[in-house]
């Protein structure tokens, strides 16, 4: 049967389908999809939408859901801190965190994996330096000592355990020097 037939010529059988699929599709067709494109050009024109790539328009007939980023938050690589929440579900800007929250304060100035660099900028996952970042804390890489914008708050790591791979987690040993005491959270 067709191409798998021995005593058929491949050549043939591949000749005939085109001439079949040439007679069913008529003649007119793709001036027809060059008008249907274009009246759906002058309809999204109405819409004070316009196209850039007119022979994408046929393919969007399909679509389902459509996502625009005029503001770039889906494709931008900065990421933004909105809050911090507790385990009671209160929430704070971490530039607002107070006496209250100070292990909050210490999760988030200990609690990564962020190094120094020559040229005295952070380096390390995007996300750990947004959070430093954003309580505004200075980290002293040699020293493994971080201090409040205020320099109300100073601690300094003891110890950082690696990264577990079959707990998935490090962790980090802190100590809180204006108490001498080490922060319950980190």
């Amino acid at each position: 049967t067709g191409l798998n037939d021995p005593d058929r010529d491949t050549y043939r059988v591949i000749i005939k389908s085109i001439i079949i699929l040439a007679s069913v599709v008529p003649p007119e067709l793709p001036m027809e999809l060059s008008i249907a494109v274009n009246q759906s050009i002058i309809s999204l024109i109405g819409h004070s939408i316009f196209c850039t790539e007119p022979y994408r328009i046929p393919a969007a007939g399909r679509v389902t859901v459509c996502c625009f980023d005029k503001t770039g938050t889906l494709t931008t690589d900065k990421i933004l801190v909105n809050g911090v929440v507790d385990s009671e579900g209160k929430s704070w800007k971490p530039s607002e965190l107070s006496e209250n929250q100070r292990d909050a304060m210490f999760v988030l100035a200990f609690c990564h994996s962020l190094s120094v660099s020559d040229s005295k900028t952070l380096i390390g996952d995007p996300l750990e330096k947004v959070s430093f970042e954003e309580i505004g804390w200075k980290f002293d890489h040699q020293k493994d000592k971080a201090t409040s914008k205020d320099n109300n708050y100073e601690g300094v790591l003891i110890c950082r355990y690696p990264f577990n791979s079959c707990l998935l987690y490090t962790s980090p040993s802190p100590r809180d020097l204006s108490t001498s005491r080490m922060p319950s959270s980190a």
